[in-house]
């Protein structure tokens, strides 16, 4: 068995795809719900503007670009971090 080394990275995990995914179709979820629902316009007859298809179309682009974007954004998090814990800085992202 090997000894366990710690480091300050323990809280610190690298980003991934699985996460980014599931926080992207949570966004997206709750982007379709505001735009289908909060966001309705209405002619001058009382009718919605916009088709239920075409708000989950919106949606999906959403979360095509919320993936993309919660993914390189951890990245970027990531690497920081490990840059200022491997110069002896990072006392503050401890746990």
């Amino acid at each position: 068995m090997k000894a366990r080394t710690t480091t300050g990275a323990q809280g610190l995990k690298p980003p991934s795809w699985r996460r980014s995914l599931t926080f992207g179709a949570l966004l997206a979820v709750a982007f379709f719900v505001m735009i289908q629902y909060l966001w309705v316009q209405k002619d001058e007859a009382g009718n919605p503007t916009t088709t239920v298809w075409g708000n989950l179309l919106i949606a999906v682009i959403g979360f095509v670009a919320f993936t993309f974007i919660v993914y390189f954004t951890d990245k970027f998090t990531y690497r920081n971090r490990l840059r200022k814990l491997k110069s002896g800085s990072g006392q503050h992202f401890q746990k």
